[in-house]
């Protein structure tokens, strides 16, 4: 798994995440952030290769810590 990680994060370039919004539930179990992203490539152009809309929830585990619960994301098309 480590070596997919790796592979994918070296392809995708560097990503930047624009948060837009989010809240978290009346019991603070989930939470939601919803927003854009872009990747940009890692070679020396640092173009845009990416855009994306995303929503990603979490859960609140039983010792506090917060996990993604899912997350999703659509693409932008280029104009």
């Amino acid at each position: 798994m480590e070596a997919v990680r790796q592979a994918t994060s070296q392809s995708l370039g560097k990503s930047t995440w624009e948060p837009m919004d989010g809240d978290v539930s009346r019991w603070g179990t989930l939470g939601f952030i919803f927003g854009t992203a872009e990747t940009r490539s890692s070679d020396a152009t640092d173009a845009a290769t990416a855009s994306t809309s995303y929503l990603r929830i979490w859960r609140k585990t039983p010792d506090g810590q917060w996990k993604i619960a899912l997350d999703l994301a659509i693409p932008i098309p280029t104009e």
